[in-house]
């Protein structure tokens, strides 16, 4: 709804109707997350829609020039790495904001929880889940770029669909929820980076900066503003490099900023209630309280897990397209699918032969080791994935580039979207991090669940918007593509 403000007319009404959104989508996100699960048996008959291609003469349509085609060892090499590097993140988040805070520790988390939250939903509700949405993303965005010529945006699959007075509000819908799905998966990692190199100190001593979430938030509260001021932003483009600015220099001045940040909020908050015990009392969140008393656990892991794996989805199907070209469409939904056909297929074995999953237990002296192991490797990944990033390209389209001759243009969907250098851009990603150790801090991780499910049910309906358009897109190209397979 907020794309309303991309139109040039009722403008009054349409930012009521915005407002009005963002207020059920918050308060869905918060106390009903279970409504906004109900997109997920959607989310899977679009999944299930593209292993149907494979039985169709459409899985003979190929994504580009056939001699451009990476090796299949190459090309399925890279797709296993993707999921490694995914997994990686997933574990580093899960662990980041679940190993402290009012509801868990590492002492207390227990498989029950998780299994729990597995057989809660249907197998049709979780569909070839989290690979279907990175799945429709890439399929669309391959067939755009590769077989029509198009630049490397998602909204390009309405051009022959919305009349020309809709093209803008098509367009910052879905480049707002694609740069913002992207910022909110990188927030979420630097923030879990953050949490775990500070939690190294804090289990060490036994303190915790929620302990005294106050006192964090002033902490931060003290940083955040300097992000949004222009001496504060000239002195952060200043720390990541100026004009020669790069995302990874920039996450990692966040890093380095933010943990002693966090550090010493512990310290300061252990010797205020040390002091001053009965103010505890006075700053607990009875709002968290009701949260937790109304919302079933499994619905609330089920809603992160999945608002995750949507915030990725166009940075993860941007990567799948880009290593894609010259497959086969049959190619890339079984090359796709192949990792979770096998989970499904140990499911199934251990839905007749199951087996006993111990719970997690980790001594208290080798916690610290765990967080700084998982801290480091996490580093180590992310820089790695996102080296030389020195412009917002990847937050509008990923890992793919646009033609050298596209027209930067933040109106119509033929032209490509404008971009900015990341010395301009980084504050903002900057203060979106803060946000989040603000929610961690103040009521666990239930806000990270109310960003990211928000975040990944905009996304989800970009996602319905490409699939739809898609299929209408090669249902008029047909004659198109039966050239195109002859010619290859």
């Amino acid at each position: 709804m907020p794309l309303f403000f991309a139109m040039k007319h009722n403008k009054i009404l349409k930012a009521i109707a915005a407002i009005i959104g963002f207020i059920v989508i918050g308060w869905a996100s918060f106390m009903q997350p279970g409504w906004l699960l109900i997109f997920g048996m959607l989310l899977g008959a679009c999944g299930y829609a593209l292993i149907f291609f494979i039985l169709t003469p459409l899985g003979n349509i190929t994504l580009g020039e056939r001699h451009a085609k990476l090796s299949f060892g190459a090309w399925f090499s890279k797709l296993i790495v993707l999921q490694l590097v995914l997994l990686i993140f997933t574990i580093a988040i899960a662990v980041g904001f679940f190993a402290a805070g009012p509801e868990y520790t590492l002492d207390t988390v227990n498989m029950t929880d998780f299994k729990a939250m597995i057989a809660h939903y249907s197998r049709w509700q979780w569909g070839p889940f989290p690979w279907n949405s990175i799945g429709i993303w890439a399929l669309v965005i391959a067939y755009l770029t590769y077989v029509q010529q198009g630049e490397p945006y998602l909204y390009q699959v309405g051009q022959h669909y919305i009349p020309k007075r809709y093209e803008p509000m098509l367009k910052t819908y879905i480049e707002s929820s694609t740069m913002g799905a992207t910022t909110m998966a990188f927030s979420l990692l630097v923030a879990a980076i953050v949490l775990l190199f500070s939690y190294v100190v804090e289990f060490q001593i036994a303190l915790f900066h929620f302990s005294f979430a106050i006192m964090t938030v002033v902490l931060l509260s003290f940083i955040g503003p300097l992000a949004s001021l222009g001496a504060g932003r000239k002195i952060f483009r200043w720390l990541a490099g100026g004009r020669k600015a790069t995302l990874n220099r920039a996450l990692i001045m966040m890093i380095a900023l933010l943990v002693p940040t966090m550090i010493a909020s512990a310290y300061i908050g252990d010797y205020l209630l040390t002091h001053r015990p009965q103010a505890q009392m006075s700053i607990l969140c009875r709002q968290c309280g009701n949260y937790f008393a109304n919302v079933p656990q499994e619905t609330r892991l089920a809603a992160f897990y999945w608002g995750w794996w949507l915030v990725c989805t166009p940075l993860a199907g941007s990567y799948v397209a880009r290593i894609s070209r010259g497959r086969t469409i049959r190619e890339f939904v079984i090359g796709l699918y192949a990792v979770p056909a096998c989970i499904a297929i140990l499911w199934g074995v251990f839905t007749y032969y199951p087996i006993a999953v111990p719970d997690i237990k980790i001594a208290a002296q080798q916690i610290p080791l765990v967080m700084l192991g998982l801290a480091l490797l996490c580093t180590s990944v992310l820089l790695l994935s996102f080296r030389a990033t020195t412009d917002t390209q990847l937050f509008l389209a990923g890992f793919m580039q646009p033609s050298a001759t596209a027209h930067p243009n933040r109106l119509w969907l033929k032209d490509s979207s404008k971009t900015v250098g990341i010395n301009k851009y980084h504050p903002k990603i900057f203060m979106t991090i803060i946000g989040s150790l603000f929610l961690h801090t103040m009521a666990g991780w239930y806000g990270m669940q109310l960003q990211a499910a928000a975040m990944g049910t905009l996304v989800m309906n970009a996602l319905y918007m490409g699939f739809n358009c898609g299929i209408a897109q090669l249902w008029r190209d047909r004659k198109i593509l039966k050239s195109h397979k002859s010619k290859y």
